[in-house]
């Protein structure tokens, strides 16, 4: 990945810095302690009923409590270890585009099984929820998805989409044609470090550069434009996909709340090599 070069608050990538590009001084971060704070009680009750996610880690609260994160203004690539807590930011995220900007929030994930899961997540949170005077839509895009919420045929119309790198690409091209990229409020790209894969990185690459491509015709039109929120455990090139972004800021939680377990096969028996020991909390910018 790479070419693009697009800014970021720090220069770098890493999106450090005290003031925008202009150099108005940033208003300091906000202090979050659990997702309530940042979404509805209801939805934020729901979600943590189905995923027991409802307090913050150190690293989430100050990924999400960085200047423009919450208001969708500032793009934001979060790199933790596996079960470190990047999913509850990335559909925090994804859930506050419709909730408080009437914005589309879409979510690009690479297995369908997996769209299903997330799938599942969101439309419990949401179920109930009115936006905009409508039942809350949420609207699945893969192969084998389900028939769509009734009077809602197209994902655009929907209030979240879950979808494949296939369906997601072809969901962005088509509203750029149209002329409906502002409806999109947020994109996610869960697993972000499959843009390097040889199968089917190439996908996930279009999908991010006609994006960023989209969001700079926008920036100079002065139309809204979505959050790009990117979310792995293993990217080792996230300074340079964070400056491929634009304004995009990397954090990166270091700790694993939970233990990983070593096993290796003997024959047909499983040996436990020990507990990985508790990373501390703590994260870097």
């Amino acid at each position: 990945v790479g070419g693009l070069g697009g800014g970021s608050a720090g220069g770098d990538g890493s999106t450090g810095g005290e003031s925008d590009a202009g150099g108005t001084p940033l208003p300091p971060p906000r202090k979050i302690s659990s997702l309530s704070e940042i979404l509805t009680t209801r939805v934020a009750d729901r979600y943590c009923v189905r995923t027991g996610v409802g307090q913050l880690w150190a690293w989430q609260a100050e990924a999400l409590g960085a200047p423009g994160v919450l208001d969708g203004t500032t793009d934001l690539v979060a790199v933790a270890p596996t079960s470190g807590g990047k999913s509850a930011v990335a559909e925090a995220l994804l859930l506050r585009a419709p909730l408080y900007r009437h914005r589309l929030g879409l979510l690009v994930v690479p297995f369908v099984a997996l769209a299903d899961q997330k799938l599942a997540d969101i439309d419990y949170a949401l179920d109930g929820a009115e936006i905009g005077r409508r039942k809350a839509r949420v609207f699945a895009s893969h192969g084998a998805a389900r028939p769509p919420p009734p009077g809602c045929t197209d994902p655009l119309d929907a209030h979240i989409v879950v979808a494949t790198a296939e369906k997601a690409l072809a969901l962005i091209a088509r509203a750029i044609e149209i002329d409906r990229f502002s409806d999109i409020g947020c994109v996610v790209v869960d697993e972000a470090h499959l843009v390097g894969d040889e199968g089917r990185g190439h996908v996930l690459e279009r999908l991010l550069t006609l994006s960023v491509l989209a969001k700079e015709k926008a920036r100079r039109r002065g139309t809204p434009a979505p959050q790009i929120v990117c979310v792995s455990a293993t990217l080792p090139n996230a300074k340079e996909i964070a400056g491929w972004l634009t304004n995009a800021r990397l954090v990166v939680g270091t700790s694993r709340p939970v233990p990983l377990r070593h096993w290796f096969l003997d024959g047909n028996c499983l040996v436990e090599l020990g507990t990985s020991a508790h990373a501390p909390q703590q994260q870097q910018q």
